[in-house]
């Protein structure tokens, strides 16, 4: 095992791999100095929303795999609640919300 890392090296380490995080590309650079086209803003605000309104989806299909709050580790979903997580009503379409365009 190598020995641990001094605070030079370690803050090197770090500064290295934040140039991969999301802020330092160079879409959202340009996002943050307002340099994008008013229908870039706007494609970039249709996805955010699209992105964030699909989480509580997500986060219903993951809870079904995984055995959170059942006595037993076998799946068998015997203490699950009855009424498990809400689902969207009978029919209706994905994306169908009261979103419109900007501008």
């Amino acid at each position: 095992m190598s020995a641990p890392w001094n605070r030079a090296e370690l803050t090197a380490r770090m500064r290295e791999k934040a140039t991969g995080y999301h802020l330092n590309h160079p879409f959202e650079v340009m996002l943050r100095e307002g340099r994008l086209s008013p229908d870039q803003v706007r494609g970039w605000v249709a996805n955010r929303y699209l992105y964030q309104k699909s989480i509580p989806m997500r986060m219903r299909r993951f809870s079904r795999t995984v055995p959170i709050g059942r006595s037993d580790a076998s799946g068998s979903g015997a203490s699950r609640s009855k009424t498990g997580p809400r689902m969207p009503r009978a029919g209706s379409k994905p994306g169908s919300g009261s979103a419109r365009p900007l501008g």
